[in-house]
């Protein structure tokens, strides 16, 4: 996964900001999508959360900016915003923290 640091993506978006995820019963507070073509071990594609982005979207091109490790998820995930956007280790943990606050989370930044 360490490959897609720093790396331009294309996200395909099937959790927009403001709606409710199915998992968890919650308001999205960000996008989250997947990088269409890839394959995780749990044969799914990859998770995107797309940072700094205050409007639902479908599509998203940017930079992977970090990795993301869950407690309860088998796969390693991908934090993706666009080229000019700066996040400090501690914001993308409390972001993702308020969605999964349930789970212990680890960011591995580029």
């Amino acid at each position: 996964m360490r490959k897609y640091l720093r790396k331009s993506v294309q996200v395909i978006v099937d959790r927009p900001l403001g709606t409710v995820d199915p998992n968890t019963n919650r308001e999205l507070p960000i996008n989250i999508g997947t990088l269409p073509g890839t394959v995780t071990i749990d044969n799914s594609e990859v998770n995107a959360y797309i940072l700094g982005v205050s409007k639902p979207l479908t599509f998203f091109s940017g930079t992977v900016i970090a990795l993301v490790q869950r407690s309860n998820h088998p796969s390693t995930e991908i934090v993706v915003a666009s080229e000019q956007a700066v996040f400090e280790k501690e914001n993308i943990q409390e972001q993702l923290n308020a969605l999964y606050p349930d789970q212990y989370i680890s960011v591995v930044m580029a």
